[in-house]
């Protein structure tokens, strides 16, 4: 199996994304002979009879495990341009868990029957109840066993055809229980437009690196939607690997185009120049020259990060000051890179303080810090508190969509910058005052016509 537990997924490290194009199967001898003998059988079998199929012979076996393997490869091949190396880690390790867990219990790990999905919820209780973590502390998080849960299902339904959703209720309800359970019943609160605002003039008003970069991601999150469940995110993940990367939004990544060139002849446009041409990325110095006849700044500026299947992601970046700002960004970076030549390239955070990304945990403790302080200073103006709803980054995403209908922006417009694929975003709109309002106002006027 290629030292894999499901035939294709590695067990051990993530592989980096390498482009469709930079990546060629090889055919091995055994596997191009076997192409030619079925080449020639397929032709002398047209409008074949039962009889003709009958006679036709066997590939030697000698032969057929090499070509076996070789198709396996193939296989390989295939799926990695279906999904990216972190996703296939990812299944691989929830797997390889739930493997282990009902081996050593001597418990079927293909459950087919609904009498038999109780597996499933004894690993995800002990996943979320029994299992140490690295920290000394009991359990997973209950979103990290969901996830994990279904890793498993996926795996099921695509290595035994076990449709487990369609045969267990129960199992919804204990992760459900597990996530109830780590927060505490509290509700998922999103972040208020007015809290947004006093982050942005708090974090300004301090003016060190830290703040100054604190300040840009969050304005990503919240004005663009960007989540923190992609690839292309704006903190780092993991809480035992703070120098891991790959999940956040790479500089390498992000492309600034257009602009009209008589608007953007600014200091920072001359660095970026400067900084382009002595890097000599000269292909993004013709592109962004070429681009900026008879543009505007506001409308075409954009960044350009992928996701990690290699779809590209271009989402614009709004406002005159996000442009500037992002602008500013994309240039320190380049100058450290330019300062630090020994610092590998694809490895650099968009987001970053002196080349550390910042860090999922550590951000949000500020936030909540953040959120607290805006209490106590402004006590009447809508702020939200941390103590009373779960909260965490996913809640500028929240806070963002509901500030941007609340303010006329189309629900197709929203859904699009924060790559919704389903309706399932219209959760994370909250029907704001001025709904409220103008329902009322419809029913009124509705009642008053039906009395006339």
């Amino acid at each position: 199996m290629t030292n894999t537990l499901n035939g294709y997924t590695p067990t051990v490290g993530l592989r980096e994304f390498v482009p469709n194009n930079d990546r060629d199967f090889t055919v091995g001898p055994e596997l191009l002979e076997f192409r030619l003998a079925v080449q020639k059988s397929v032709k002398t079998l047209v409008r074949g009879s039962e009889h003709a199929y009958s006679a036709v012979v066997h590939f030697p076996a000698a032969m057929r495990d090499k070509v076996l393997e070789n198709l396996q490869e193939a296989r390989e091949h295939a799926l990695s341009f279906a999904w990216s190396a972190e996703s296939q880690a990812a299944r691989e390790r929830a797997v390889r868990y739930f493997r282990v867990f009902c081996t050593m219990l001597n418990l079927p790990e293909a459950p087919n029957r609904p009498q038999d999905m109780w597996v499933l919820q004894y690993f995800a209780v002990f996943m979320g109840l029994v299992w140490k973590k690295g920290d000394g502390v009991n359990g997973l998080a209950g979103s990290t066993v969901e996830q994990q849960l279904s890793q498993v299902c996926r795996w099921l339904d695509e290595a035994h055809g076990v449709k487990v959703r369609e045969m267990d209720r129960m199992l919804s309800k204990v992760l459900k229980g597990l996530k109830k359970k780590n927060h505490k019943s509290q509700a998922m609160m999103y972040m208020p437009y007015v809290t947004y605002v006093f982050m942005q003039k708090y974090w300004l008003l301090q003016g060190d690196a830290q703040s100054l970069c604190y300040r840009d991601a969050q304005s990503a999150r919240f004005l663009m939607f960007w989540r923190v469940s992609m690839t292309a995110e704006t903190v780092s993940h993991n809480g035992s690997k703070r120098d891991k990367h790959s999940r956040n939004l790479m500089h390498e990544n992000v492309w600034l185009l257009g602009g009209d060139q008589n608007q953007i002849r600014t200091p920072a446009w001359e660095e970026l120049v400067s900084v382009l041409e002595k890097a000599k990325r000269m292909r993004l110095l013709a592109e962004l020259k070429a681009s900026v006849l008879g543009l505007k700044v506001k409308d075409v500026w954009t960044l350009f990060p992928f996701t990690k299947t290699s779809e590209n992601f271009a989402r614009p970046v709004t406002g005159s000051d996000m442009v500037a700002r992002m602008t500013t960004r994309w240039v320190a970076n380049e100058s450290f890179l330019a300062a630090n030549p020994s610092f590998d390239r694809k490895a650099l955070a968009f987001f970053n303080v002196n080349g550390v990304p910042l860090h999922r945990v550590g951000i949000e403790k500020e936030l909540k810090t953040l959120m607290l302080l805006a209490l106590v200073r402004e006590p009447d103006k809508g702020h939200l508190s941390p103590l009373k709803f779960y909260f965490n980054t996913h809640s500028e995403r929240k806070g963002g969509a509901t500030w941007a209908k609340e303010n006329g922006v189309h629900e197709s417009w929203i859904r699009w910058m924060g790559n919704w694929v389903s309706l399932a975003f219209l959760k994370y709109m909250f029907v704001t005052h001025g709904d409220m309002s103008a329902a009322a106002g419809l029913l009124e006027a509705a009642l008053q016509t039906s009395r006339q």
